[in-house]
């Protein structure tokens, strides 16, 4: 009983398993963790930003199975998405705004839950 007990406490206090979402990009992009992740992430991007311009390719997007805390990165950012799927369809969303297109291989895995940015270049006015 106790052995059963101690099963159950430690599957609920480790980290939750990504949720599969087995939907299609449009349709990852109306979820709303998709749409409030996304918002969060422009609203960074704004903050160090020249005001009123908001250049994507000064910036790069990845994904990860765990939370990014690299120091040396400038203005890091690093979100949990709840599964692999959704975190791709955000990073594809801002690699087609120009974000994150440098010749950068991570790996990729199913836990993969985690969406992280950093700006590549300061800007003058920084």
């Amino acid at each position: 009983m106790k052995k059963a007990q101690a099963q159950i406490k430690k599957k609920t206090t480790a980290n939750p398993k990504p949720v599969k979402h087995e939907k299609d990009y449009a349709e990852t992009l109306a979820l709303k963790t998709t749409k409030d992740t996304i918002a969060i992430i422009k609203q960074w991007v704004e903050k160090y930003s020249v005001v009123g311009i908001i250049d994507y390719t000064n910036w790069f997007i990845g994904v990860s199975d765990k939370e990014v805390t690299t120091k040396g990165l400038n203005h890091l950012l690093s979100r949990y998405a709840e599964s692999k799927h959704i975190s791709l369809a955000i990073e594809k969303y801002f690699h087609d705004k120009g974000m994150g297109i440098e010749d950068f291989k991570g790996s990729l895995s199913e836990k993969s839950a985690y969406v992280y940015i950093h700006k590549i270049h300061k800007g003058l006015l920084e």
